[in-house]
């Protein structure tokens, strides 16, 4: 248990500039989701031989802006929580009601006006019209496409300025008294300066 109480402590003092954390972060990011694409495609061309689709290139796009975006989001909620248990509590609590109003886990339910008006503000919802768009034939891209793209790189902007100011870095790391006192006893780590 103290191993997860200071691991935010630890992130908190590394010696890198912020932005380059933050970037080091949204890279690894957009590599698994590049990844997690090309192993779906792969599998799918295997099994099924689809033809592929006209509108891969703005897919790709929307691809990369969502978890460039989606990366950012969740580093703010990281940073404004206390523990790494709230910070994975926060992100759960949120994601999963998102994602059933969003046509991600159910689509085209008839959800209430006021739930389907509050579900485009979030980007979930946007990113996945924009890939379902950009995936079927004959739908016209632009500029439904875009405006859904600007909100994503609005939400991106936003929890970016959030991220810059909540997230502080500690001198040292090194842990409170409090987090001395709830350490198990034999369990003490070493930091190596």
């Amino acid at each position: 248990m103290w191993v997860w109480r200071r691991f935010p402590r630890s992130v908190r003092a590394t010696p890198l500039p912020l932005w380059l954390l933050v970037l080091g972060r949204v890279i690894g990011a957009l590599f698994v989701a590049v990844l997690t694409l090309l192993v779906i495609a792969a599998v799918t061309a295997a099994l099924y031989r689809p033809g592929l689709p006209t509108g891969w290139p703005m897919a790709l796009l929307v691809l990369v802006v969502s978890a460039i975006a989606f990366c950012v989001i969740g580093l703010a909620v990281a940073s404004i929580a206390r523990t790494a248990q709230s910070a994975i509590g926060m992100s759960l609590g949120t994601l999963l009601p998102l994602c059933f109003v969003s046509d991600i886990f159910v689509i085209g339910p008839k959800f209430p006006t006021w739930l389907d008006t509050i579900s485009w503000v979030f980007p979930l919802r946007h990113a996945s019209r924009a890939l379902t768009d950009a995936m079927t034939p004959g739908v016209e891209l632009w500029p439904s496409t875009g405006l859904h793209l600007l909100v994503l790189l609005t939400w991106t902007i936003g929890a970016a300025l959030l991220l810059s100011r909540t997230f502080r870095t500690e001198p040292g790391g090194r842990p409170t008294a409090a987090e001395h006192a709830t350490e198990p006893s034999g369990i003490r780590q070493k930091v190596v300066a």
